[in-house]
């Protein structure tokens, strides 16, 4: 096995850690430490700025760190890049916008935008928008790939 990572899971838009709770147990069976972070989603005054201190307080004391972000949960961990190290980044049905942009902007069909943009080449594959639920040993395997683990 390559060497030990922690995976830290970010939820998207109003998610839970439960969510991520199959993909969880397929990292930790190959030996990952493994953190689902739990988003102050119930506050209405919490925002990004919050939902990455509660990344960064997850993510304390961990080596390896890569952290994996499901669709919204792509504006935070950027933010938690800047703070904290991480070898990888891997975004899960996320498509953040570039600064000024929104969804509208964006649209369902901009993968080649966002390759030219990132300058990355995005894999796709099946499961819809939360592949962490419907195919969770492919999503482990392909992020264990991606990072090394």
């Amino acid at each position: 096995m390559a060497s030990e990572k922690c995976y830290v899971l970010i939820p998207g838009a109003g998610g839970v850690p439960w969510l991520w709770h199959r993909v969880a147990a397929e990292l930790r069976h190959h030996g990952h430490d493994v953190v689902a972070v739990d988003l102050p989603n119930d506050d209405p005054a919490a925002g990004l700025a919050e939902y990455a201190d509660a990344v960064v307080r997850a993510a304390r004391g961990r080596t390896g760190v890569v952290l994996i972000a499901h669709s919204l949960g792509g504006f935070t961990a950027p933010l938690v890049c800047g703070r904290i190290p991480v070898e990888r980044m891997v975004l899960v049905a996320a498509m953040p916008p570039a600064p000024g942009e929104w969804w509208e902007n964006t649209g369902h069909g901009a993968a080649p935008a966002e390759r030219e943009r990132l300058g990355i080449e995005p894999e796709e594959m099946d499961g819809g928008h939360v592949p962490l639920l419907s195919r969770p040993r492919e999503l482990a395997e392909r992020v264990m790939r991606l990072s090394g683990g």
